[in-house]
């Protein structure tokens, strides 16, 4: 494609063509032969171009260089784990998800309920872990704790285990780090954990 761009249509950018999306655009990002790494970098790449030619070249640079910036040290965020480089802190500073105060109970995973998309969204929003029926059908941990006789992940003597920390991974796009909540929920408890995130919210 670059070839195509610089060289034929001289431009700098896909977006900046009168073709785009052309018919090679589409079969390089939507090749369904690629591997699964690379097929979901390339999925997410027309959103990207739509937010590029919406914004412009420079300002969606300049806009990137914020999102990749971390708010504690000033280090790179990397987005495939959200973390800093450099101070290896949880990009919550970057995470495009809002919080709501939430006084519910705090579930065996130690979410956040209020940083959790599916209870911040306007329609048809969650009550997060108060909604009895749904949290305690939670197979993955709320009926494992229940097992084994504990109310958190990190009572368990196994924890963190694969399955936790694999979850918690996916998570870290939300700005919240399971690995952390477990363990202020250990040195603090429910209520200090409730306290010091609602304080968060704006």
């Amino acid at each position: 494609m670059r070839n195509c761009c610089y060289h034929a249509e001289k431009v700098s950018y896909c977006i900046e063509c009168g073709r785009f999306p052309c018919t090679i655009y589409r079969k390089k990002l939507l090749d369904p032969h690629v591997g699964e790494p690379e097929f979901r970098y390339r999925h997410e790449i027309p959103g990207i171009f739509g937010k590029m030619k919406e914004m412009g070249p420079e300002e969606y640079i300049a806009w990137q260089r914020r999102r990749s910036t971390c708010p504690y040290c000033g280090g790179t965020v990397r987005f495939y784990h959200y973390r800093c480089d450099r101070c290896g802190r949880p990009a919550g500073g970057v995470s495009v998800n809002k919080l709501k105060t939430y006084e519910g109970r705090v579930p065996a995973c130690g979410c956040f309920c209020g940083g959790c998309p599916v209870y911040t969204r306007e329609r048809k929003p969650c009550p997060g872990a108060a909604r009895t029926d749904r949290c305690e059908r939670c197979k993955t941990f709320h009926l494992c704790c229940k097992e084994k006789g504990i109310v958190h992940c990190h009572q368990c003597p196994e924890y963190p285990c694969k399955k936790f920390k694999a979850f918690a991974k996916r998570w870290l796009k939300y700005g919240q780090n399971f690995l952390d909540n477990q363990e202020q929920l250990q040195s603090v408890g429910e209520e200090e954990f409730l306290r010091s995130w609602n304080a968060k919210v704006t």
